[in-house]
């Protein structure tokens, strides 16, 4: 678990313009071709994405204008990347890649459906990189978000090897609110670790087994939003409690984001690549 008195580094990369690395393929063609564009996080931007005659859909005309970045976030959303990355698109969506980190389309390893997300990480002591995608806006004030991951090496975490990510704030000016991220535990596995910022915490999660690697498990966080001491929070592991928290703010903000993906700092070996799929979020598990 994180030594006594070591802060998280906040890596989010959102106080500044971050490239917007969007993903779309011909499905004819067995190859993918990334296409890059600028886009600030905090205002949004509209990227098009072409490969061959596929284009990703841009909100360019007023009857299909985009959502401002403070609007509320949809209660229920899914995506599996079926339809790569289209469906992160700016301002309540978007991806990043930091570094000389990567992000892809796979048809293997996948949990559903044709395609998979492989997010790879080159992490080291400096700051690492990280690569997610990213849904932001006004959360509901009860939610449960969860996501599938393949992890297909272990590793020796350093400083710290992130899957979710929680924020709070204003658009542009952003702090932490929870983690969920690996670490190493003496049995030699690689463990989950949730990650308390506004109380500076780490939670007990030993309730549940080391993480499989080279096999698909499953994250969900039940997020209850509050200021005062009625937010709840609990994380599951494939179905089982790994920590439930009540009688806490879990909360400061109205507006915040949750990150997706790797974000990987001084980790041995240093590159690292998780699969995502099947991300959720709803009112019920």
């Amino acid at each position: 678990m994180r030594p006594a008195g070591q802060r998280q580094r906040n890596t989010d990369g959102f106080r500044r313009r971050v490239p917007l690395r969007s993903v779309e393929w011909d499905r004819r063609l067995p190859r993918i071709v990334l296409v890059v564009g600028a886009c600030l996080a905090a205002t949004g931007c509209e990227p098009t994405v072409v490969i061959g005659a596929r284009v990703c859909p841009t909100a360019d005309t007023a009857d299909d204008a985009a959502p401002p970045v403070d609007a509320a976030v949809p209660l229920t959303w899914s995506n599996g990347f079926e339809n790569g990355f289209c469906d992160f698109a700016p301002p309540l969506r978007y991806c990043i890649a930091t570094g000389a980190s990567t992000y892809s389309l796979v048809t293997s390893p996948v949990h559903s459906g044709r395609y998979a997300a492989a997010f790879t990480a080159i992490s080291d002591a400096d700051g690492g990189s990280q690569v997610r995608c990213v849904e932001q806006g006004v959360f509901p004030s009860v939610a449960y978000y969860g996501a599938w991951y393949y992890v297909p090496q272990t590793a020796k975490v350093g400083i710290l090897w992130n899957l979710f990510h929680f924020l709070g704030g204003v658009p542009g000016q952003v702090h932490g609110l929870w983690d969920v991220s690996l670490v190493n535990q003496s049995d030699g596995g690689v463990h989950v670790a949730l990650y308390d910022f506004l109380n500076g915490a780490t939670p007990d999660a030993g309730a549940v087994p080391a993480i499989p690697i080279g096999q698909w498990f499953h994250l969900e966080v039940y997020f209850k939003r509050a200021k005062d001491t009625m937010g709840e929070l609990s994380v599951w592991q494939d179905g089982v409690l790994a920590v439930h928290l009540t009688g806490l703010a879990t909360d400061d903000t109205d507006w915040g984001q949750w990150y997706i993906g790797n974000l990987a700092t001084d980790l041995v070996p240093p590159a690292s690549t998780v699969y995502v799929d099947d991300i959720t979020m709803g009112p019920s598990p």
